[in-house]
């Protein structure tokens, strides 16, 4: 007859290689997480080609501190550039005109001052000296061609968007005549120039 402990024995030196064969199959069949592949960044107009970084990131281009990219396509490579550097910069003129007309809101809604009319003129003003200002304070800083031909192009200002928006509005308060020079004065009565812009600053 089999004594107890043998039987244990028996028992014990079936069951450890069974588990450590089965321990051993579940480690093989756990799969290794895969980590999502980073986004590339493309061409617009081909999407299926890498493009440089800077066309869907232009801030991190370069150390300036408002970027803006534009693209021009044509026959001749002097109107391309022309085209894509007017590009670049009427949008970074749209991206000045949003923070002027979000300036005045944000000075409307501070003050309590209901005037549409007044706002929208000095806002006017304002944008103007801005258009002025990105044609003559604005350089390229990358090019790039798409296989399609197309040209894009990073322009960027050397001083920020809420600096370039204060010098436009004390220049266009400035160089305001008769009635509009009097609603400067009554408008920086309720805030100063440096105090509409400081929030621009910080964004």
């Amino acid at each position: 007859m089999i004594k107890k402990q043998h039987v244990k024995k028996y028992i014990f030196a079936f069951i450890i290689p069974v588990a450590t064969t089965l321990l051993i199959s579940c480690s093989e069949t756990v799969k290794e997480e895969k980590l999502p592949a980073p986004e590339v960044c493309v061409y617009p107009d081909a999407p299926s080609t890498a493009a440089p970084e800077w066309i869907c990131n232009p801030s991190i281009a370069t150390g300036a501190d408002f970027t803006a990219v534009g693209s021009g396509k044509s026959s001749s490579m002097f109107l391309t550039k022309q085209q894509c550097l007017g590009s670049a910069r009427l949008e970074m003129a749209q991206m000045l005109k949003t923070s002027v007309d979000g300036m005045f809101q944000q000075y409307a809604e501070s003050t309590g001052s209901d005037d549409r009319e007044t706002m929208d003129q000095m806002s006017k003003a304002v944008t103007e000296q801005l258009t002025r200002a990105t044609l003559v304070g604005t350089n390229s800083k990358r090019i790039a061609t798409s296989p399609n031909g197309t040209m894009y192009c990073l322009v960027a200002m050397e001083i920020s968007r809420g600096k370039a928006i204060r010098q436009a509005a004390t220049q266009a308060a400035k160089t305001s005549k008769g009635n509009e020079q009097a609603l400067w004065q009554k408008f920086q009565a309720k805030m100063s120039i440096d105090e509409m812009t400081r929030k621009l600053e910080e964004k």
